[in-house]
């Protein structure tokens, strides 16, 4: 690891567009995926909403019978815009409570813990869900039921190792690359096999566009510290993306919420809770206007298309100013555990435990972990 004191953002600001040799480029293409697909969660999670804020206009300027008013979207932007961020190693594992950094996988006997772990810095990439309520046969669901597995002959708080992990995140890894096998829709219905075969259809054309656009020329990777994702695959690139990318959160976490650096990081998070929260109150309030004017507009085209404009910020606000919270009350647990790590090393991996306790407020005495209550600044 680096020193800190360091500038904040030097490690995460690009996304994953730097991280990926010109071979990994041209193999995610083959996958419908970009480089810059990739990223921290808060970055993956921008770029499938501005997808997503696309493909919505569009389709409403098509209902009012005005499809020339709005571009067409890209083939790679619809895959985008029916994706969820996911994270390429599974968050549960390192935090009982999701964002909230206290409840980091504490030290154990022959277990490094997870601290410096952040759920907004982790590494992230789309995960297509589709767009109805069930999302079973997709890559988001067989994900979920990935993940679930590691729950089976164990209790909830077992250790899982580092080595585990990193097999478990291959699979992740795969499923963002590929999606779904037919082996893993075995007992499904139709239902599942018609998702699943709509988002290969999406990836494919995604593909199709991605390789055509490039027209063959790959430019490589840029100066990232750590080092550069490569491999012989997609499946591969994006786990070697996984590696340096947890190693670039740590990095960061040690930068940002060093001695040197934590006054700016808190007055950051603070700050951007209070703006998360404004915006919050705006975006309901917009809501309920863009509601009251459609009911009193008369029968036409485009009459609900600001209720669906303000419904999706509405959604999207109540998400950013939970996560804006849960980053701001945990952030004295990363200061903590940034001056552990300095005092005792910075471990090479980090571990977790089963998912499934430590959740609520009730569990957290049996998980002894730190608390995210107000914290008292020294």
């Amino acid at each position: 690891m680096g020193e800190t004191g360091q500038t904040p953002g030097s490690y995460l600001r690009g996304g994953g567009a730097g991280f990926f040799s010109a071979d990994c480029v041209a193999a995610l293409a083959e996958c419908g995926l970009s480089p810059d697909d990739f990223g921290t969660y808060d970055q993956v999670k921008d770029k499938l909403r501005a997808a997503k804020r696309r493909v919505m206009e569009h389709k409403l300027a098509r209902a009012r019978g005005q499809p020339n008013a709005v571009p067409a979207p890209s083939a790679h932007d619809r895959l985008l815009a029916q994706s969820e961020a996911g994270h390429l190693r599974q968050n549960a594992l390192f935090q009982r409570e999701r964002g909230n950094s206290c409840q980091n996988e504490q030290p154990r006997p022959g277990y490094p813990g997870a601290q410096g772990y952040h759920h907004d810095l982790a590494p992230c990439g789309p995960h297509p869900s589709g767009t109805g309520s069930n999302k079973t046969g997709t890559t988001h669901w067989a994900q979920g039921e990935h993940e679930a597995g590691v729950r089976q002959g164990r209790n909830p708080g077992d250790a899982v190792g580092g080595p585990e992990i990193r097999q478990r995140s291959q699979e992740t890894s795969r499923l963002t690359a590929q999606g779904p096998t037919d082996q893993q829709l075995q007992g499904q219905n139709g239902w599942a096999k018609r998702r699943r075969n709509q988002e290969a259809d999406a990836r494919q054309a995604s593909a199709d566009e991605l390789k055509k656009a490039n027209a063959g020329k790959v430019q490589g990777a840029g100066n990232v510290p750590g080092g550069v994702a490569d491999g012989k695959t997609a499946e591969d690139c994006i786990q070697a993306y996984t590696d340096l990318g947890m190693q670039a959160m740590r990095q960061q976490v040690m930068n940002d919420y060093s001695e040197e650096n934590y006054g700016a990081t808190k007055a950051r998070l603070a700050q951007a809770e209070a703006d998360a929260g404004r915006a919050k109150t705006a975006a309901e309030q917009n809501f309920q206007d863009a509601l009251a004017r459609a009911r009193a507009a008369p029968p036409g085209p485009g009459r609900w298309d600001d209720v669906q404009r303000a419904g999706m910020a509405r959604t999207q606000a109540r998400q950013d100013f939970a996560q804006a919270q849960a980053a701001n009350a945990s952030a004295h647990c990363l200061r903590d555990q940034v001056r552990q790590m300095q005092q005792n090393g910075v471990p090479a991996d980090m571990s977790g435990s089963v998912p499934g306790w430590g959740r609520g407020q009730a569990s957290r005495p049996q998980y002894k972990g730190q608390s995210s209550g107000t914290e008292q600044d020294e």
